[in-house]
């Protein structure tokens, strides 16, 4: 993955700050439990830069900026050999078989969704409170039985 590395170089210049790289992947449900969609994608401070095309098999570049050189080359190297193709071919098979299952224990839960926030101070005078929401219990109990 060279490509990343020279990525990530050429962007931590000095003084430049803090950047994040992570795969992303959504598996969004219908009503009755069954996936509508597969989303995979390498996204890079919440900019997606290479998406999994599951009707193609391959991976392409999302990013049509400054960085659509990088991506288009990304998007090469994770399609040459097929490691990273069959584990995204994996991902998709993992959510249309187990997407029913997790519903049927969402759809069953006993307590509803808890959730709280919390404001912080951030001393940003253009943003000077940061909400936190944190949630929880918003699946079944496994131990109710």
């Amino acid at each position: 993955m060279w490509v990343l590395g020279v990525l990530g170089l050429v962007l931590s210049c000095w003084g430049a700050g803090t950047f994040l790289m992570h795969v992303a992947s959504s598996c969004p449900l219908a009503a009755n439990g069954s996936a509508l969609d597969f989303d995979l994608a390498l996204v890079f401070n919440k900019n997606p830069l290479v998406c999994y095309d599951p009707d193609a098999w391959c991976f392409v570049p999302c990013d049509w900026g400054l960085l659509h050189p990088v991506t288009t080359q990304l998007a090469a190297v994770l399609n040459n050999g097929t490691a990273s193709v069959q584990h995204a071919e994996a991902q998709r098979w993992a959510c249309d078989d187990l997407a029913p299952q997790f519903w049927a224990q969402m759809v069953m839960r006993w307590t509803p969704p808890q959730a709280r926030i919390t404001p912080s101070k951030t001393g940003n005078a253009r943003a000077p409170v940061l909400l936190t929401c944190p949630v929880w219990r918003f699946y079944r109990d496994c131990g109710r039985g």
